[in-house]
């Protein structure tokens, strides 16, 4: 992800170090809420003093508060200082806002994802979700999953996108060629089985109007949520194209026959990194299977030869992500 360096010095100026404002950043862009362990994660640092040092100088500053999370003796905080979020550029954020215990949790989980997955480059506000979308796809903005807010005055309602907040990040062609466009949705056990219809109805529009392939991937804690997922998944949209090898899949499995065959000289760390994330990605039975056939199939032979397929409304790619935690 890219950090916008002079809202990191502006944050470091309210007394953080340069480690503890990324995180700070981090957190106001896609959660209000944080874990102790997750400042561990993303900072490196021991237990002891410097999460301790840094979690009593943002109480004492009153940028964050600490709350009672499943044990009594467990804390989640939530950073809610307007100054922060002014430093950061973010001072109307939502995140400001306490929320509801259902909605906490799961905006910890998003940010479980995203320090997992911080080598992507997301689209953090909804400015920036509606700018990518109309201006770099040339889509009209009908066309982007919308909530109308009327006024409880009777005046003018407002028109809100991307309500759901969920991470999206977009491909980085010089870092990694065959990452496509990739939506997330996470599973909240305190929601409706129904949720995952109207989320994918929602934003069905957008999908319909995208003009290259992309990937939907669907997060949660508990692999048993994945079967039932893909076939609402499918329901909905009808274009998910069993045969298809995303760009993605196909990169990671070129490089994964490569490191096989031990042609270890030939791998860059763009490839090396690559290789990793596919491992992560795509650690599935079914991705187990579908490499087999790839190996004992002409499909390898065909697409070296001819390239990606072109670029069609039936490359609707479905995948899934297991969360750690």
């Amino acid at each position: 992800m890219t950090f916008n360096e002079q809202n990191i010095q502006a944050v470091m100026s309210l007394g953080y170090t340069d480690r503890e404002s990324r995180f700070l950043s981090i957190v106001a862009a896609h959660s209000g809420h944080f874990l102790r362990r997750q400042f561990l994660q993303f900072s490196g640092a021991e237990r002891g003093y410097a999460p301790q040092d840094f979690l009593r100088k943002a109480v004492a500053n009153r940028h964050i508060t600490a709350n009672t999370f499943t044990q009594a003796n467990y804390c989640r905080y939530h950073l809610f200082a307007r100054a922060v979020y002014r430093a950061l550029d973010k001072e109307h954020s939502s995140n400001r806002k306490t929320g509801s215990e259902t909605r906490v949790l799961l905006k910890l989980k998003v940010l479980d994802f995203v320090l997992e997955n911080s080598d992507e480059e997301y689209l953090e506000e909804e400015s920036d979700k509606v700018r990518y979308f109309t201006v770099e796809c040339g889509l009209d903005k009908a066309c982007l999953p919308a909530t109308e807010y009327r006024s409880k005055t009777g005046g003018v309602s407002t028109i809100r996108y991307f309500v759901d907040k969920f991470p999206i990040f977009i491909p980085q062609p010089e870092v990694d060629p065959g990452t496509p466009l990739t939506f997330t949705y996470f599973e909240s056990f305190h929601e409706g089985s129904e949720s995952l219809v109207t989320h994918l109805e929602t934003y069905r529009p957008l999908f319909k109007a995208l003009k290259t392939p992309f990937r939907f991937l669907y997060v949660a804690n508990k692999a048993r949520y994945f079967e039932l997922a893909e076939k609402r998944f499918n329901a909905v949209l009808s274009r998910h194209n069993q045969e298809f090898y995303s760009p993605s899949m196909l990169a990671y499995f070129r490089l994964r026959k490569m490191w096989e065959e031990k042609r270890f000289a030939e791998f860059t760390d763009p490839d090396i990194n690559r290789l990793n994330r596919g491992a992560k990605y795509f650690s599935r039975d079914e991705h187990q299977a579908r490499y087999r056939q790839w190996l004992t199939t002409e499909v390898q032979r065909k697409e070296d030869a001819s390239g990606p397929r072109p670029p069609s409304q039936s490359s609707a790619i479905f995948e899934t992500y297991l969360l750690r935690r």
